[in-house]
């Protein structure tokens, strides 16, 4: 069973509770005279084996019931037999020990046996005095040892505090052992008591829990995590078989933990109120695998402080409340780099109003489930929500978005990922009420793939390349999804059948010419395999200078025009794109008239001595 499911009922103490014991203390003789603060009462008795043999060493802690520190004591470990005189220290803070009511008694006994106690009620002298309260046989336990590290700067460190619980690995998740000694001590090390069953057991390892918060939000924040400071983040180890005979240890060995940081930040709606029991979620961002995050909604300040794993994930803020008051938006922070504790600052998010639509296959029919849905930036194309929910089993879907514009892409499933088009839709919410988008349909297509790599011997790849589509016959831009090349070079895209010129932007600063691969008939999929990108043998030119006569004048413009509507042809078309935006158009011819009488911008660099494009586009220089 994953980390995420663990009951509530651990956060007093993470993954395992510990038994309640308590020692009924009540004043039957309380005398008139006051009791004087040399008074001592002194508990004796002892503590052995079932099999009756002593116990040494057991540690001895009373506590008030109703919680509060342990009261102070002498004499708190038994001795050679197991005999033990425990001595309640009476002074200033640990005066109230003589008065009727409810405490806790623990015996805590070294590795090999466990933790136990007992229900008595104790004659307690107004003047102080001893009472034998009689033998207590603790539980033989077998002992599982180990040592828990972490890495750091490539050297494996122990990490103390780490808390350990067990419970039978029964698929759907057992109750969690009564264990003595569960936590790593200063070098990682452990060796704790677990009662004596074989069996196959899930052993989890996590920071413990916060201390409980307070009831309201004070001056320190109710959520500050202490764990932080460990670094690492809990780990489930399942399947361990575990069968001993008297005197054995099970050694798990050495536990290797990963490391983690706390991310931190401040939830708030628009009007900066705190948004309050929001959850946290985290997403590895290659793989979209989840993380089983801990001690992590927004406190009554809208702070949260949760331990991440290290590496790169996807972070989403959303609430988990049922019929809120107030539906917000999700708040996604995609490929977030944890490498060292990160504040977020105050995250804002927006009222969420309600998108729907259904997604199918091309005919309009088939449902698509388990397609996943994204909200866009309508101007950068950034990933701003995205809700990790996807598509029912009758291709639904049901999302809070914010007021404004943007896109919504839909991605199909990793059943159909290679088979229907991924789609990217205008989304307008204008915050008055729900908006249907309808049927979306994921048409058919194929892949085009590939790598970008030099023209070197051996090629080596070409990273993060810009690919681009257009349609051959027309040269229309087809809006295709994921289609850039990765750090290996290699690229992907989904689109319907058809002929395409498959473009290659090198990145800047690579000096590799921009590279075209033309009529790429897609009827299956196509892999284009290694696509050479030769290095660039630059062209000088003068933005602006369309005639290339070494001036710009409005001879320029005219050339710009007759090159548009009139057919004409043009050497250096890239002089002609005064703005440098990649393409030639009306407003170059324009801009070049503007700047000639009406003062306006100069063109673009190259301007105005010769020089190469800075930038790299489809356009060229002869």
């Amino acid at each position: 069973m994953p980390l995420r499911n663990i009951p509530s009922r651990t956060i007093a103490r993470q993954f395992a509770h510990r038994p309640v014991f308590v020692l009924a203390l009540a004043a039957l003789a309380l005398a008139a005279a006051p009791v004087t603060l040399d008074a001592q009462i002194t508990i004796t008795g002892t503590v052995t084996s079932l099999g009756g043999g002593g116990i040494t060493n057991v540690n001895i802690d009373i506590a008030y019931a109703l919680g509060g520190p342990s009261l102070s004591l002498s004499g708190d470990l038994t001795g050679v037999g197991g005999a033990f005189a425990v001595t309640i220290l009476q002074g200033p803070g640990d005066t109230t020990y003589t008065q009727g009511g409810t405490y806790t008694i623990d015996f805590a006994p070294p590795p090999g046996h466990l933790k136990d106690t007992v229900d008595m009620v104790l004659n307690v002298p107004s003047g102080g005095g001893t009472q034998a309260i009689g033998t207590f046989p603790l539980e033989q336990g077998w002992v599982i040892a180990g040592q828990i590290v972490k890495m750091t700067g490539g050297v494996a460190v122990g990490v103390e505090g780490i808390d350990i619980d067990m419970r039978p690995d029964g698929g759907g998740g057992g109750s969690f052992l009564d264990l003595s000694w569960d936590t790593s001590g200063p070098d990682g090390s452990f060796s704790l008591t677990m009662p004596a069953a074989t069996g196959v057991y899930d052993i989890f390892y996590a920071p413990p829990a916060p201390p409980n918060p307070p009831l309201g939000c004070g001056v320190s924040n109710p959520t500050a995590n202490p764990n932080c400071a460990l670094g690492v983040f809990p780990l489930e180890t399942s399947g361990t078989f575990i069968s001993l005979l008297p005197g054995q240890v099970h050694d798990v060995g050495v536990i290797t933990m990963q490391n983690a940081h706390c991310v931190s930040g401040t939830f708030v709606n628009q009007l900066g109120q705190p948004l309050v029991g929001f959850d946290l979620q985290a997403f590895d961002t290659v793989t979209g695998v989840p993380h089983a995050l801990l001690q992590d909604d927004t406190d009554c300040n809208g702070f949260f402080n949760t331990l991440v794993p290290e590496g790169t994930v996807d972070l989403l803020i959303r609430s988990v409340a049922l019929n809120p008051p107030v539906a917000y938006a999700p708040v996604l922070f995609e490929s977030l780099s944890v490498l060292n504790p990160i504040n977020l600052g105050t995250v804002t998010t927006s009222p969420g109003f309600s998108v729907t639509g259904t997604v199918t296959r091309a005919n309009g029919v088939t449902a698509v489930a388990d397609a996943e849905i994204d909200v866009l930036d309508a101007l950068t194309g950034a990933l701003v929500y995205a809700s990790n929910d996807r598509t029912n089993l009758l291709g639904q879907f049901d999302y809070l978005v914010p007021a404004g514009n943007w896109l919504l892409e839909v991605d199909a499933p990793l059943a159909l990922v290679t088979t229907v088009v991924p789609q990217r839709i205008p989304l307008t919410v204008t915050g008055t009420g729900p908006v249907s988008m309808g049927t979306i349909i994921l048409p058919n297509g194929f892949s085009i793939s590939g790598r970008c790599v030099d023209d070197s011997i051996p090629a080596v790849p070409v990273p993060f390349v810009n690919v681009e589509f257009v349609v051959s016959s027309t040269q229309a831009p087809v809006d295709a999804l994921h289609e850039n090349a990765g750090a290996g070079g290699n690229f992907s895209a989904m689109l319907v059948p058809g002929t395409y010129d498959v473009q290659l932007i090198p990145p800047p600063g690579s000096n590799l010419q921009l590279t075209v691969v033309p009529l790429v008939a897609l009827a299956a999929n196509v892999n284009l395999f290694d696509i050479v990108m030769p290095v660039n043998q630059a062209v000088q030119f003068v933005r602006g200078d369309v005639d290339r006569n070494g001036s710009v004048s409005i001879g320029d413009a005219i050339g710009a025009l007759q090159y548009l509507f009139n057919g004409f042809s043009i050497s250096c078309l890239d002089s002609a794109d005064a703005d440098d935006s990649g393409s030639v158009n009306i407003g170059d011819a324009i801009g070049i008239l503007t700047y000639l009488f009406a003062g306006g911008s100069p063109p673009a660099a190259p301007f105005p001595n010769p020089g190469v494009d800075p930038t790299a586009d489809p356009l060229g220089c002869n």
